[in-house]
């Protein structure tokens, strides 16, 4: 309110200027800016309303993909931007501009009312064009057409607001800067509300098309308000319509088309780290709805208060340019130090949450919203004072609202070009990190600019200013590592070791290795139960699994095929939705298909999983890179059998795939006695598990669901056809296979027709009481999109209660089908930590049908489980260390972790015989365990034997970056053997990581004596 209370009581206008409360008798100045403020507070919110809506409107048209993000948001301030250039030029005749505001809020309403028909009217024409081609060009093309056509008017509209808001509160040519920043700051803080209030509230409860109702009723709100005041003013009188002299338009003689680019190029820098920003929290926070609000909110909450603050701290009309100049060098410095925290990105999460008081800072929303904070908080002020300082340098009252007009344009058309350049160039061809690196380096070189051009003072010093800045630069390019962010990619995978990451167009692909388990995770919430003999590898997009090699995701791989092929019988046109690692497909392709197309909207997949899945990259399809939802509404293709192989439900993007209208359209698509199934895990909440049986059984009855109980396993498939499938599972209980498809499922202990239809743990009544009272997902309700609890959309928290839930609705169990009930009884007990009466209970599986391959399984993963937790008790220092560890060693003897520990156990005891075997057989069979080299190399160092230590210590920087003490370890044992002159260049070096260190010194000091 200070800054309110300072613009009210700015002095009266001298000379000629016409100010707007001459004319406004029963309003104060004070009362007035407040009202107007208000008014576009709500203009504001409605505004990221409708484009939070109508990116939901195109997902569902054209599907989900960059092309369809970026064609809205270019659509939408593409029409911002002209809004506001058209306006800024009439604004100064209007004379009654509230009035004005007030017409344009009705226009958007009313606009906005028939968006979703017009949505519909062209979803009926694109439907024709795509049927003609199945390519993302042509998708991406009638995105961006039809995104233009349809919400450039009602941007441009909103864009028009502003200019003309300014003609009601500028008085004087002192003020332009600062009601500028006003309005435009109070606007963006009220699109924070717009975007955290559609994110978290109004799509959830009213849906889609109810957000847009509300947005038109904050429009109504504001028009209301402004006919209101309008009515108790008199009209303004024009400015004087002589077009001023570019001169005099910035003062001083300065370039008008100057700043315009300067503001451009600022905008885009803007615009490309929102674009980065996105893709790297969701590693952090994940990829669902709220995330996404959350990081926008956060954003656009510091750019309004950069936009108000500046102009209180700038006095004088002169210092303007010289802050747009300070605001890109801040802005730069800023965004290079988030790139810094990220890279420590474990030390971030220590001291947030240490701070704030978080045992967890991302189950919190306080949390989250502080770690997202302290990435984008001080650039977001640098970037919301950039069009502030820049409006501050028009000096002539005539031109205030054309200067306005054109300045805003020129923002939004580098907020357009900067988003285009960041996601579809940027960081696929440079990567996340120094995609920022060098969109920092562009505000340097702005800020330089700005010195060089407007700086004010003699020569010698605007040059110094200006080298200074490009030296920055330079500095900041070069420093800037490629896998600065490899912390942010691996640490939603903390068990795993990070082999490769692939940052392209439509996401960001990764794969891990995970060592021989068991694992000793180091956060609570991330102790999981990876119960697998043997290291396996995932493939993961934004940090999602899409696929692997772990026993219950080979299992996955192959049931997601053979379940729906083997029910159908004689599949001859195939559709899979999702390549993962190439496996599923291979499957498919053992049942001779005449038609086998897969779509994939990420073609790095699959070249990827060709990379690092050689073994499973040999199928043969038809592949289609484009959005599954979208080809299955568009394509005139029918199909036997249809495998919706999708990601976690609740990320965005996937959830669309298990919504009714997705399943509706894959029935759309079934040829007669056709199958759909899906891929669905059971560690979702039990609230969303029942509202995707709800919504796909919604559209397909006869329903079923399997779970495979060979291994430990968390992945079924739900199956779903429009007749019986009665006669088609007894089918398949008579082995009547096609040839090879046997010996495919003997990998996974399947092969028996009897084991193999034993997975299905819930037939059609099972499905139908299960989803009985579930919401359905629908494009229009997104529910699926939203949590359950807490911010987890998955986890081993909501495991047992919706496995529980099954196990309640299971057909009645007779003779042999005990058993599954019993090894349903051992994974809950094994999920509540009751590993003896989970063996307990896989023994009696055992016993009711002998030679299940689950009873034996899983009483190996029991094993594996104890091991694990002898080493978390040993964690929490509640055994003895070496007990704990031989346990762990005998009950799983090929892990590598176990190995180490017990290694260095034994070695803090100076047992170092008995540690050297371990840390042998750790190196053998791990990954990640290079340490053990510097015990071997520090046992053999003190046990005189000073080559063999070198060997080791070598082995150890052939694959880590050298540090202090093992530079001085090697370059002792080097001196030891008489090689001095190596021994000096290590030392050296040691001391160039660590200047002045005393140790360092007296051997540098002996050496030279």
């Amino acid at each position: 309110m200070q800054f309110v209370r300072r613009i009210a009581q700015a002095p009266s206008p001298q000379s000629n200027a016409i100010s707007p409360l001459a004319y406004y008798p029963s309003v104060t100045r004070r009362t007035l800016i407040v009202a107007v403020s208000g008014l576009f507070f709500l203009s504001g919110a409605s505004g990221l309303i409708f484009e939070t809506a109508w990116t939901r409107l195109f997902l569902g048209l054209f599907g989900h993909g960059i092309h369809t993000t970026s064609a809205v948001l270019a659509a939408f301030m593409g029409g911002l931007g002209l809004g506001a250039l058209a306006a800024g030029r009439k604004a100064g005749r209007v004379r009654r501009p509230l009035r004005v505001y007030a017409l344009l809020e009705l226009a958007v309403a009313a606009w906005v009312v028939t968006s979703p028909f017009q949505v519909r009217l062209a979803d009926l024409m694109v439907a024709g064009m795509a049927a003609h081609s199945e390519s993302l060009l042509v998708s991406d093309t009638v995105a961006w057409v039809v995104a233009f056509g349809l919400l450039m008017v009602p941007a441009a509209l909103m864009g028009a607001t502003l200019p003309v808001l300014c003609r009601a509160l500028i008085s004087e040519e002192a003020a332009i800067g600062r009601v500028f920043g006003l309005l435009y700051g109070i606007n963006t803080i009220g699109a924070v509300i717009g975007v955290m209030g559609a994110g978290y509230w109004s799509i959830l409860y009213l849906g889609v098309r109810g957000s847009l109702w509300l947005g038109c009723g904050l429009n109504l709100v504001a028009a209301a308000g402004a006919l209101w005041l309008d009515r108790r003013q008199a009209p303004l009188k024009p400015r004087i319509d002589e077009a001023p002299s570019e001169q005099q338009r910035t003062g001083e003689g300065r370039d008008f088309r100057v700043i315009q680019v300067i503001v451009g190029i600022a905008g885009a820098c803007a615009m490309a780290y929102e674009v980065v920003w996105i893709r790297l929290f969701v590693f952090i926070l994940g990829s669902s709805i709220l995330s996404l609000a959350q990081v926008l909110g956060t954003l656009l909450l510091a750019l309004g208060l950069g936009a108000m603050i500046l102009p209180r701290l700038i006095r004088s009309r002169g210092r303007h340019l010289e802050a747009l100049g300070w605001s890109q060098a801040l802005l730069a410095l800023a965004a290079v130090g988030g790139v810094v925290a990220l890279g420590r990105l474990d030390e971030l999460m220590a001291l947030v949450a240490s701070v704030g008081g978080f045992s967890d800072p991302l189950s919190s929303l306080w949390g989250r919203a502080l770690v997202v904070a302290v990435i984008v908080f001080v650039p977001g002020l640098a970037m919301g004072a950039t069009l502030p300082a820049a409006t501050g340098a028009i000096s002539d009252l005539r031109d205030a609202e054309r200067g306005i007009g054109r300045l805003y344009a020129a923002n939004t058309v580098g907020n357009i070009v900067g988003a285009l350049i960041a996601g579809y160039a940027l960081v696929p061809s440079l990567g996340a990190a120094r995609s920022l690196g060098v969109v920092a380096a562009c505000n340097l070189l702005l800020a330089s600019v700005v010195a060089w051009q407007f700086g004010g003072g003699r020569v010698v010093r605007r040059l110094a200013t200006t080298a200074a800045a490009l030296v920055a630069a330079g500095v900041v390019l070069a420093s800037i590592d490629a896998d600065a962010f490899r912390t942010v990619f691996a640490d939603r995978k903390a068990y795993g070791r990070l082999v490769e990451v692939s940052e392209g167009l439509r996401g960001t692909v990764t794969v891990l290795d995970v060592p021989p388990l068991p694992i000793l995770a180091a956060n609570a919430d991330r102790q999981g139960l990876f119960s697998v003999g043997a290291g396996y590898r995932l493939l993961a997009v934004d940090g999602v699994d899409v696929a692997g090699s772990s026993p219950d995701l080979r299992t996955t791989q192959l049931m997601q095929a053979h379940v729906p092929l083997l029910l159908h019988g004689a599949p001859r046109r195939v559709l899979q939705i999702g390549h993962g690692s190439g496996a599923t497909a291979l499957e498919v392709e053992r049942y001779n298909p005449k038609v086998f197309d897969l779509v994939e909207i990420n073609p790095k997949v699959i070249s990827e999983a060709h990379r690092w899945f050689p073994r499973w990259s040999g199928a043969h399809f038809n592949p289609v890179f484009t959005d599954a939802k979208n080809f299955v509404r568009r394509t005139t293709r029918t199909y036997d059998v249809i495998l919706n192989d999708s990601t976690y439900p609740g990320h965005r993007g996937s959830s669309q795939l298990y919504s009714e209208d997705h399943f509706r359209a894959c029935r759309e698509r079934l040829a007669p006695g056709g199958i759909v199934s899906t891929w669905l895990p059971v560690d979702l909440p039990s609230e969303s598990f029942a509202m995707v049986l709800a919504s796909f059984r919604s559209v397909f009855p006869e329903s079923s669901f399997w779970l495979p109980l060979n291994c430990w396993n968390k992945h079924g498939v739900l199956v779903g056809s429009l007749a019986p499938i009665d006669e088609a599972i007894l089918r398949v209980r008579d082995g009547s296979w096609p040839p090879g498809i046997a010996e495919s499922l003997a990998e996974i202990g399947l092969h028996d027709p009897e084991v193999f239809t034993a997975s299905m743990v819930l037939d059609a009544g099972g499905v139908e009481a299960l989803a009985r009272g579930a919401r359905r997902n629908t494009d229009d309700r997104p529910f699926l999109e939203y949590p359950a609890r807490g911010f987890a959309v998955a986890g081993e928290q909501f495991w047992s209660e919706t496995l529980q839930q099954i196990r309640a609705q299971m057909p009645p169990a007779v003779g042999k089908a005990k058993a599954i009930e019993s090894l349903i009884e051992g994974q809950l007990f094994l999920l509540e930590g009751h590993s003896d009466a989970a063996l307990a209970a896989y023994r009696n599986a055992g016993k009711i049908w002998p030679g299940h391959p689950g009873s034996v399984k899983l009483q190996q993963d029991v094993r594996l489980f104890r091991a694990q937790e002898d080493l978390r008790l040993l964690a929490d220092g509640r055994v003895d260390a070496i007990p704990a560890l031989q346990s762990a060693v005998a009950r799983c003897p090929f892990s590598a972790l176990a190995r180490f520990e017990l290694a260095g156990a034994l070695f803090e005891r100076r047992q170092f015989a008995e540690a050297v075997p371990h840390f042998e057989a750790a190196l053998e069979l791990g990954e990640g365990l290079d340490r053990a080299w510097l015990f071997l190399g520090d046992i053999r160092a003190m046990a005189g034997q000073p080559a063999s230590a070198e060997i080791c210590y070598r082995a150890y920087l052939e694959e880590n970056r050298p540090e202090l003490e093992i530079l001085v370890a090697l370059g002792d044992v080097l001196a030891e053997q008489g090689r001095e002159e190596e021994a000096r260049v290590l030392y050296q070096q040691a001391d160039a990581l660590s200047p002045g260190s005393e140790i360092i010194a007296r051997r540098l000091t002996k050496m030279r004596q």
